[in-house]
């Protein structure tokens, strides 16, 4: 994956994302990514799960990630633990 085609994609379509309830909260990359294969990774936070899960199986989305570059894609939705403390 072209990591600047990725994120020029991306960056144009951070409103969607917003719209369908996704806050990006963090961007990383594989330590090992060559330009050649760039792993990206992002962290949103979800205000509506249905909603964001709507928005990222719908086939216009799909058609956009691959002229992205997006190779393939996995989606975790995941709750807080509660009263978690750090040491």
């Amino acid at each position: 994956m072209d990591y600047q085609v990725w994120r020029d994609y991306f960056n144009v379509n951070t409103i969607s994302y917003e719209e369908a309830g996704l806050m990006i909260k963090s961007l990383w990359h594989e330590a090992s990514s060559t330009q050649s294969e760039f792993n990206v990774f992002c962290m949103f936070k979800v205000c509506d799960p249905k909603k964001a899960k709507s928005f990222l199986n719908a086939p216009e989305l799909i058609q956009q990630q691959t002229k992205a570059g997006v190779i393939e894609k996995e989606h975790h939705f995941l709750d807080e633990l509660p009263h978690f403390i750090r040491h």
